[in-house]
């Protein structure tokens, strides 16, 4: 059955079926890449922070930085409110992950486990 809508990206007049969204593919398209570019933009970011705080970790323990000050220049890169999960201690503080590397911090300064 037939019928006449209006495209949901240029807005458009067309004809076709009554599920019909879209007057061409090209406005399909570029309809559903806007979407998901909305959404990877923030995944994105988020993925960066995490390589940044994953490097800064890696870097600081090859060069056998077991103790970090967090008030150090150098630590500006790092940014301790992402971490990919966390283990909960009682009376002690949390251990945070990023990928493969474990850190906790306390007093001040970022304790690289390993």
């Amino acid at each position: 059955m037939e019928n006449e809508g209006k495209c949901l990206l240029c807005g458009k007049s067309f004809q076709g079926r009554t599920d019909k969204k879209f007057c061409s593919d090209a406005c399909r398209s570029e309809y559903h890449n806007r979407l998901r570019m909305k959404d990877g933009n923030q995944v994105r970011d988020v993925d960066r922070i995490l390589r940044r705080n994953r490097e800064f970790l890696r870097d600081n323990l090859r060069a056998g930085n077991m103790v970090i000050n967090m008030s150090e220049p150098g630590t500006a890169f790092f940014n301790s409110r992402f971490f990919t999960s966390i283990e909960r201690r009682f009376l002690r503080p949390p251990i945070y992950h990023c990928f493969g590397y474990r850190y906790y911090i306390s007093l001040g300064k970022l304790h690289i486990i390993g």
